[in-house]
């Protein structure tokens, strides 16, 4: 097994392009991609529901299974498992980030190694089926769609992160160009190339679905069962529920901006007829008593609208001085890797 250290994230975008891609005479392969964050109790299972479904197609797919450690809080412990099962199991590439980046950065690293013709992305908390995910592959293959996107009937997930998942949609469906027909989730399928093709963003920042559906010209939904979760807690938290929404909406689109601009117009208007009709109304009855509550009450709207709007074009501006300054997506401390045995061990 190779050892590969110190690689930022525009280093495993060029590594991976230099990749020989799978020859078309060969069976299909499917490249698998897990964000771990605190999973040492569940990604062991996942990892084997996996192999024993595709096993059970061994004559049409190959497989490779990319894990990537997002610097689990949890004192090595994820890290310690996922070493554990890539030393007994050759299909199993170890993706280890220097620090905790986030989920879609963590994905991103997962796509800079993958060398399949499909690759399929999951959660690794048994939440995402495992011993469905041929659903979604044959989705892609037989109907030739570019991704699949995973459709939950019933979720499993708390009241507050539905709310949340609903109102993120929501906004990149409007915002990012994200299809109103088209139900996003951590689950999906997707052709090599479109992955190829968001690999070529190198910012900070990366909004996977976003990244993704620019370039499909066919996705479609399947409908998979949702789990409960077995063991532990959300990796999501508030503050990264927010971060991600700020992430769809500021990447792929300036509506927020425009937003901004015509609420402000509105307000102007508002309050220039407000004005004309005060001014009218202290000529007709000068006894009429100043309106220290209706003038108190304009100013903090007007005044929140105006610090909405100066904080939007922050951000905009923040995230512009950030991506100047290229700070990496992600940083891999190292990588074990079976599919670089024989070519030698190197730190």
């Amino acid at each position: 097994m190779a050892l590969k250290n110190g690689l930022t994230g525009g280093a495993q975008r060029d590594a991976t392009r230099n990749k020989e891609r799978p020859s078309l005479m060969h069976k299909n392969r499917i490249s698998c991609v897990i964000p771990c964050y605190r999973s040492a109790g569940t990604i062991g299972e996942v990892v084997g529901l996996l192999e024993e479904t595709i096993s059970a197609r061994s004559g049409e797919f190959d497989h490779e299974i990319i894990l990537v450690n997002d610097a689990s809080p949890d004192g090595g412990a994820t890290l310690a498992e996922l070493r554990r099962i890539a030393e007994t199991n050759e299909s199993v590439v170890v993706v280890n980030l220097a620090r905790n980046f986030g989920q879609f950065p963590a994905i991103m690293a997962g796509f800079a190694q993958v060398s399949g013709d499909i690759v399929v992305v999951l959660d690794d908390d048994m939440q995402c089926p495992p011993q469905e995910m041929f659903r979604l592959v044959d989705k892609v293959v037989d109907d030739d769609v570019d991704i699949a996107y995973a459709y939950y009937p019933d979720r499993k997930f708390s009241a507050w992160r539905n709310w949340g998942s609903s109102f993120n949609t929501w906004c990149v469906r409007h915002f990012a160009g994200v299809p109103r027909d088209l139900q996003i989730n951590n689950y999906y399928a997707v052709k090599r190339y479109v992955v190829d093709e968001a690999l070529r963003y190198e910012n900070p920042y990366p909004y996977i679905d976003g990244l993704l559906i620019q370039s499909v010209g066919s996705y479609a939904n399947v409908e998979v069962t949702h789990h409960a979760r077995e063991q532990g807690s959300s990796g999501y938290t508030l503050r990264s529920l927010i971060a991600q929404w700020l992430d769809g909406v500021t990447l792929f689109s300036i509506v927020p901006l425009r937003v901004a601009s015509l609420l402000g117009a509105v307000f102007a208007f508002v309050g220039f007829v407000a004005c004309i009709v005060l001014i009218v109304q202290k000529v007709l009855d000068p006894s009429i008593a100043e309106g220290w509550t209706s003038l108190m009450a304009v100013l903090l709207l007007m005044g929140g609208v105006i610090i909405l709007a100066v904080g939007m074009l922050g951000e905009y501006v923040g995230r512009i001085y950030i991506s100047i300054n290229k700070k990496p997506q992600y940083v891999v401390r190292d990588v074990l890797d079976h599919r670089e045995e024989g070519k030698g061990l190197h730190d």
